[in-house]
């Protein structure tokens, strides 16, 4: 199950718990305009950091070999790069069945041996970091997020996971910083458009949240369930002036 899902289930619950009135201190409608959503952002914070799972994604890439003209192939020697290359992708494959099967203690175990066998990789460092986090330990995820940053400037799965975990602590201009930044990589990076709604419903900017989930939406039409789709519908509808 996704986080997005948990964090609209959690508000939903938590909303019927308490009711649709506003948080203390917040006035009936703000000045735009807007009705008081039925589930604020506060109830959505506590429990989403990261959008829609684990994004381990290898990105080598295999060569195709060229055929000559009058000769049999002949099966190339694998450099000593190459093979290093090979095991560090064959742990991290290894790694991203442990994670979906919610066994986070291996796909970190096998994550770690990667980055010590090929530790110029970003992706490695990135999805060790979402494994940390999942964990708990968000000191070693943010450590290991920046280092997938210095292997890959505006890495943009580092850059959103790294957003996200400062909506996860409330630094709220932090995670602006790194989402925008996510953002100005791929506009339509539907993770990071969920991230900087959640944003801006948290800052009360009712309609620039509207417009980023509704931009999450179309972004994200083909590769998020629709299970989560429709959950953000829902969400939008309860928050709608």
């Amino acid at each position: 199950m996704s986080l997005i899902h948990d964090a609209l289930k959690k508000a939903k619950e938590e909303a019927q718990k308490g009711g649709h009135a506003s948080p203390p201190g917040m006035p009936a409608s703000d000045e735009a305009g807007f009705k008081p959503p039925a589930m604020r952002t506060k109830l959505l914070i506590g429990v989403l950091i990261l959008a829609v799972g684990f994004l381990i994604v290898n990105k080598w890439s295999g060569k195709k070999e060229d055929s000559a003209d009058a000769l049999p192939p002949v099966a190339p020697t694998p450099s000593p790069q190459n093979m290093v290359e090979a095991e560090a992708k064959k742990l991290s494959a290894q790694a991203m069945e442990s994670y979906r099967q919610q066994d986070f203690d291996t796909a970190m175990a096998k994550l770690v041996v990667a980055s010590n066998t090929f530790p110029s990789d970003p992706e490695v460092w990135n999805n060790l970091g979402v494994v940390m986090r999942k964990r708990g330990e968000l000191a070693k995820a943010e450590e290991h997020f920046l280092k997938a940053l210095t292997l890959k400037e505006n890495h943009a799965e580092a850059l959103n996971n790294l957003g996200s975990l400062k909506i996860q602590t409330n630094d709220l201009e932090k995670a602006k910083e790194y989402i925008d930044a996510a953002l100005k990589q791929n506009n339509r990076y539907p993770e990071a458009l969920f991230h900087r709604a959640l944003i801006a419903e948290k800052e009360s900017n009712m309609e620039m949240a509207i417009n980023h989930y509704k931009q999450f939406l179309r972004a994200g039409v083909s590769s998020i369930p629709k299970e989560i789709q429709d959950q953000v519908r829902e969400h939008l509808i309860n928050i709608e002036p």
